[in-house]
């Protein structure tokens, strides 16, 4: 019974009715098949960038211990030439550790730029 249903739905469409409803299963068709095939593209950048937003504030962790015990190893060999150094630049304490800790995240962002030159090359 409804298979006749069915063709008697057909029987009373147009060609252009059929064209649509055609075009439109095709339409629907292939737009599943883009979106399973671009969805893992998508998910992919999505966490390489999501990765490197955590790889930013982790360098940024990073480069303030660093720039500290940087400050503070210098500090300890040689309190003159720290006191010296601190003077010439015109800077107080903190503003030192904070450039040492500028150095160092940069430092850390070198390294990760070396690593994937390397890992470009090597592929």
């Amino acid at each position: 019974m409804r298979v006749d249903r069915f063709f008697k739905s057909l029987e009373r469409r147009t060609e252009r009715d059929l064209y649509r409803k055609a075009f439109k299963a095709t339409l629907k068709s292939q737009k599943d098949v883009y979106e399973s095939v671009s969805g893992g593209v998508k998910k992919e950048k999505r966490k390489k960038f999501a990765l490197e937003v955590l790889w930013f504030f982790i360098s940024i962790l990073i480069g303030l211990v660093v720039g500290y015990t940087v400050y503070e190893l210098v500090k300890s060999f040689s309190m003159s030439f720290t006191r010296d150094l601190i003077s010439f630049l015109k800077f107080s304490n903190i503003e030192f550790i904070y450039l040492l800790s500028l150095i160092s995240f940069i430092g850390v962002y070198m390294a990760r730029i070396t690593i994937w030159a390397l890992k470009l090359i090597s592929n």
